[in-house]
């Protein structure tokens, strides 16, 4: 997916949801020379005695339907702050967007078992250009 296409979309997820977060992050990934989205997929590990999803165990949750493992949603939120910590370690700029991750996840542009994903636009400019926001 190029930048400009998924800028397109978050901005037709705006116009939707009315929710500014995909007008501004959309026009913020245009400073963005890639993006890397990072994603999990819903992978109960068959734990007896767990409980973080909200079942008692994934057997169960499997059962239902519904739920998300929260230990894989966990493994994402580690390899996102890992990504990050390994781009401010190479003096490269980052911003975390859920919005990104839900406008991909929205428009079918990840593999249908993917079911959270989050997006880091990266920018080797000379300042950060993902935090100086304007909201209106």
């Amino acid at each position: 997916v190029e930048i400009p296409g998924l800028h397109d979309r978050m901005l037709e997820l705006f116009e939707q949801k009315q929710a500014p977060v995909f007008m501004i992050n959309g026009e913020d990934i245009l400073k963005a020379e890639c993006i890397v989205v990072l994603g999990a997929r819903d992978m109960p590990l068959g734990l007896k005695q767990c409980g973080f999803c909200g079942f008692g165990y994934c057997r169960e949750k499997e059962k239902s339907g519904g739920g998300r493992c929260a230990i894989s949603m966990n493994d994402l939120g580690i390899a996102v702050g890992s990504a990050v910590a390994v781009a401010a370690d190479r003096r490269v700029d980052t911003r975390i967007m859920y919005s990104i991750g839900y406008t991909m996840l929205h428009f079918g542009m990840l593999p249908a078992d993917v079911v959270v994903a989050h997006g880091i636009p990266l920018s080797a400019s000379s300042k950060n250009p993902f935090f100086d926001r304007v909201f209106t």
